[in-house]
């Protein structure tokens, strides 16, 4: 049987599926074009679709099987859920024809007029009759269910009814804690009915023993004999009011006093007493029957907010969100308490490179405890910035000076490190935006409508909303944000030098925030001392770090050599050296604390290696002072026999688009031959780590100081290497490093190893639950295919065919093995609360709908639910793999495959191409798709352009003044009028309803080329023309409604007469 919690859930699920597709049936849901048009227009469509179907799943995924325990009420629910599903695919089912009719002489204003169209008046009538009745039902039916499940809870056993108890108060504490007032609706009444019948029953009992004033006699007489006889006579005799672990003289006591005539009688009135306030105490619970459906269905309605409040905040996230913070190394002990302190104090420690003139700091905490909104923490690269905002965003004294300015509203703290090394998101606007949005939210999801009331409106019609984030909506998110007066917000921004776009932008829109919710915010951001960030920040406090930091460095280097025993006995032996050493060390820093750190691992390797003191002092003193030009001495003094293996690291890590893990990295180094030979199969835990550690022991020992490897220790594979730090990687980008580079691996393929690093990691994808499959394949898969298109603008085209046909059979092999569901690839689809993969468009034919061919959805098709697809709308699919690699602009590998003959191309795939080639003017494939049997006269669905209408409309509004160019466009038309191209389906803007003739506009384009050309091409649409039926002109269409609209007037006029 289901418990109490689940079946509230399952009907919350039944009530929020009734909802919505009730008002989808019932109400004028608006479905109207906007300015993007078509787009807008399917994807609401899609959302609603697929809002549908996750309903549905959930119903279903929701249920218990069924046995003979199964109670009538749960039996009830059961064929609700049912129904509930057999609704929902009526309705998909709709939907998917509406996608498919809905050409642009159909504009429907609303859902239940598009669905009336497919349905017909008299089905969405029993429909919404239908939908009632569930929704009349549902609140019986769970009534009835709950009270089944408690009042067996109850009598079952104290355990059963503790555990119950246990996981309403957790359920009170949480997010959902709404739902235990519709559990506890039903249970109290219960549980009073239930301790009315026990207490009724003690009445009996009582009444009986004072009916028999011979039983304490009866019992005595039997304990003489025998004390378990007695335990029997006592339950049948007392009916069970003696206990049963008593000894025989505790049992006579027990029998004399609580037995007397007199204390029963006492006993008797005071549960009758309880018994009449427990009887009044029912009476306020009479009217359950009326009250409970009411709120089952605001329930569902808190349920359903919190879970689209849920699902946009989730859209926020992404993975490398806190990637950078983390891999910030926490400050040195003790280091940094200064800027707690406020003393504005100097270094004691002479810097003949300080600028004097300089103002020296302002006071953070009176920044914190004050009114002004920005903070500038500067600096010189490597001086410990982002190690500063760390130390700053999660120290507890930060929250505390804060609250001068916060005064009883609640604070809110967020904080993004921008990092140019990393992902995408990690140094762009979007991933700053969502990465505070994201942590400024949580706990606090009930804010998501006034930050993104646009996108609310979509979920509260649609049940979805597929558009991806901008960055325009982003940025009047934060703005919304910070106009919240009821809160306080802190928030942290590291690193906005590394933004990847012009940093002005940035800088504009946090002046322009800053103002606008100066009350609301503050925000306290870090960057180098760029012009631009000097103009933007000249009125906020500030502080220049090199000039704060010299005491902090003393101390480190102390502190640090201090850890090597070689250099404590250096200390002991020669304390004026070892002194002198650290201050020179100090004082040569000029603030840089990454120079520091450097130099100190420089000098204890010198101790681990046996330097003398003179040598020591010599290494000191030979250092250079500047950051590159220490960086340059440590290149050249990498050891001789780690060179070449050093430098293919380099390669390796400034040729990747993200991140390499050290797993991919293992595979790019053992080699680009053993990827393609190898199989499609995972790899033991063990195995995984083993070949990891190998590569960060590499790193360690070749690329020491340069490359480090960040992530956790359980998962060693998915590690990440990463520049040591942002000046490293300005360092190693410079053309001269870059050069020194590639002679120590004049032959490496950087290129050729990661294509194969990449695949091999694909092959060796887990079939994990659900959409973390998707994301783990795909993570390898897309960077395969991103290295692959190097290799075609390489023209390497024998190893791109090679890598991506493999790539092919490696998703062939993964996404169709063999499954419960048929094959991976749906289970994956279907997963409980996995996001569907999206339904192909049908790709119609000219012809009635009904003999249109409908496609499956290829195993690419899943790249779309990742992110970074450069895919523009979510309800795209693929159909082949070929058509993948088109869209992924792998252009010579398609037409490698194209100009094949030996190479099956099914005509969906060549005519699905054949649309995108002419969408983009592609002019080069049109040719190779056409000769493969592409249909030109094909469009996704009907209503929408097909490739002929997409290549004329790309070349119809300009005249050609190349002629060479216009010699191209001649032949291709020519193919497609080979092809069969309708003449018939070129529609000019200027005619309102008739079509400009093709042979004027043919004649237009291509008059430079001759009158016997342009007649030849004009001839060939002509033998088209004739063989096709005759077209209907939007005028005619037009004529044709306006003469019914006539002919239905006269019939009513007739019956009037």
């Amino acid at each position: 049987m289901m418990d109490p919690l689940t079946a509230v859930g399952l009907a919350s699920n039944v009530v929020q599926f009734l909802t919505f597709a009730g008002d989808l049936i019932s109400k004028g849901l608006e479905l109207s074009r906007s300015a993007s048009g078509a787009l807008e227009h399917n994807l609401a469509i899609e959302a609603v679709a697929q809002s549908l179907s996750v309903m549905s799943r959930t119903l279903m995924s929701s249920l218990p099987e069924s046995n003979s325990k199964t109670s009538p009420a749960e039996l009830e629910l059961r064929k609700l859920c049912e129904g509930a599903k057999g609704v929902a695919e009526t309705l998909v089912n709709a939907l998917q024809k509406i996608k498919v009719t809905g050409s642009s002489d159909r504009a429907w204003k609303s859902f239940r007029q598009a669905l009336k169209s497919i349905l017909g008046a008299e089905q969405m009538e029993q429909m919404s009759l239908q939908i009632d009745r569930y929704r009349q039902q549902i609140g019986l039916t769970l009534m009835m269910s709950l009270r089944e499940q408690i009042t067996r809870i109850e009598t079952n056993g104290t355990s059963s009814a503790r555990s119950l108890q246990r996981e309403l108060e957790e359920l009170a504490l949480s997010v959902e804690s709404y739902r235990k007032d519709v559990i506890d609706l039903v249970r109290t009444p219960v549980q009073l009915e239930l301790s009315l019948q026990s207490d009724w029953k003690q009445v009996s009992q009582i009444e009986n023993a004072i009916a028999r004033p011979n039983a304490i006699q009866m019992v005595e007489k039997a304990m003489a004999k025998d004390t378990d006889k007695v335990r029997r006579v006592n339950y049948t005799t007392l009916e069970g009011l003696l206990r049963e672990d008593l000894t025989p003289e505790e049992l006579r006591r027990v029998l004399r006093r609580d037995f007397e005539p007199e204390r029963l009688k006492q006993a008797l009135e005071q549960i009758k007493l309880r018994i009449e306030g427990t009887k009044a105490e029912l009476t306020t619970h009479k009217n359950v029957d009326e009250i409970f459906p009411g709120r089952l269905t605001k329930l569902a309605e808190k349920d359903w907010k919190l879970q689209a409040q849920t699902s946009i905040h989730h859209q926020l996230y992404f993975s490398d969100i806190d990637q950078r913070y983390k891999a910030i190394a926490d400050a040195h002990k003790d280091t940094f308490e200064w800027v707690f302190i406020g003393d504005n104090r100097s270094s004691d420690i002479p810097d003949s490179t300080s600028d004097s003139s300089a103002p020296q700091w302002d006071d953070f905490k009176s920044w914190l405890e004050g009114d002004e909104t920005i903070y500038w923490v500067t600096g010189k690269p490597g001086s410990g910035k982002s190690t500063l905002m760390k130390f700053l965003y999660h120290d507890e004294r930060t929250l505390q000076h804060a609250k001068s300015w916060t005064g009883s509203k609640p604070l809110v703290t967020s904080g993004f490190f921008i990092w140019n090394s990393g992902t995408q998101m990690q140094m762009s606007f979007k991933g700053l935006l969502q990465a505070i949005l994201y942590k400024c939210l949580n706990g606090r999801l009930h804010l998501i409508p006034r930050l993104f009331p646009e996108r609310w409106k979509h979920y509260d019609m649609y049940g979805r909303d597929l558009r991806a984030l901008s960055d325009l909506e982003l940025k009047e998110a934060f703005k919304n944000l910070v106009s919240i007066s009821e809160l306080r917000f802190l928030v942290f921004m590291d690193g906005l030098d590394e933004y990847d776009k012009n940093p002005s932008e940035l800088t504009d829109f946090l002046l322009e925030v800053g103002k606008a919710g100066h009350e609301s915010l503050k925000l306290c951001v870090a960057s180098r001392p760029w012009p631009v960030f000097e103009e933007s920040f000249s009125h906020c406090p500030r502080l220049r770090l090199e000039d704060l930091t010299r005491p902090d460095i003393q101390r480190y280097v102390e502190e640090a050599l201090a850890q090597n025993s070689r250099w404590n006995e250096l200390s002991t032996v020669h304390p004026d050296i070892a002194a002198q050493v650290v201050l020179d060390v100090s004082g040569k820093a000029s603030g840089v604390f990454l120079w520091v750190i450097l130099v100190v691992q420089s000098l204890v390797d010198g101790l681990i290696d046996g330097d003398t003191v003179e040598e020591l002092i010599a290494r000191v003193d030979q250092l250079p002072r500047d950051l590159e030009d220490l960086f340059q001495r440590m290149l050249g003094q990498l050891p001789p026999e780690y060179f070449v293996q050093a430098c293919e690291l380099f390669l390796l890590v400034q040729t990747a688009v993200r991140p390499l893990t050290l797993i991919e990295t293992y595979f790019s180094l053992e080699g680009y031959d053993k990827a393609i030979a190898a199989a499609v199969k995972p790899l033991e835990a063990a195995d995984l780590a083993f070949k990891a550690e190998t590569i960060r022991k590499r790193i360690v020992s070749r690329c020491k100081c340069f490359l480090e490897a960040q992530g956790s220790y359980t998962e060693r594979h998915n590690n990440t290497i990463q520049y040591f730090h942002r000046t490293v990687r300005d360092f190693m980008a410079t053309a001269d490093v870059q050069e020194y580079i590639r002679t120590g691996a004049p032959d490496f393929d950087n290129v050729g190893s990661l294509c194969g690093g990449t695949l091999r990691a694909t092959k060796i994808t887990w079939r994990w639950p659900m959409t973390d499959t998707i994301l783990f394949f795909w993570t390898y898969a897309h960077p395969c295919v991103q290295y692959a298109k190097e290799l075609d603008k390489a023209e390497r085209i024998t190893t791109l065919v090679e890598v991506l046909d493999e790539l092919e059979r490696t998703g062939d092999t993964y996404w169709n093995a063999p499954s419960k569901q048929g094959t991976w690839l749906a289970e994956v689809a279907s997963a409980k609360g996995g996001i569907p993969v999206p339904s192909l468009h049908c790709m119609e034919y000219p012809g009635p709908v009904e003999e249109s061919q409908t496609l499956d959805t290829h195993w690419t098709s899943t790249s779309l639910l990742t992110s970074n697809t450069g895919i523009e709308s979510p309800v795209r699919s693929y159909v082949s793999f070929l058509h993948y690699a088109y869209e992924a602009q792998c252009t010579s590998y398609v037409l490698a495959k194209l100009n094949n003959p030996d190479i099956a191309i099914p005509e969906h795939t060549a005519t699905r191409i054949l649309l995108d080639a002419c969408r983009n003017s592609d002019l080069e494939l049109i040719p190779a798709v056409l000769k493969r049997g592409a249909r030109p006269n094909a469009s996704s669905r009907p209503g929408s352009p097909s490739a002929w209408d997409l290549f004329l409309g790309n070349v119809r509004n300009r005249k050609e003044k190349d002629k060479k160019r216009l010699e191209i466009l001649y032949s291709l038309t020519t193919q497609f009028a080979d092809a069969s191209a309708d003449p018939n389906a070129f529609n000019h803007p200027r005619a309102k309803y008739d079509v400009l003739p093709l042979e004027t506009y043919l004649r237009e384009l291509f008059d430079e080329l001759g009158t016997e050309k342009v007649d030849q091409l004009v001839r060939k649409f002509a033998l088209n023309k004739a063989a096709l039926p005759p077209v209907q002109t939007r005028k005619d269409i037009h004529n044709r409604k306006q003469g019914f609209r006539q002919s239905v007037k006269s019939v009513f006029k007739s019956r009037a007469r």
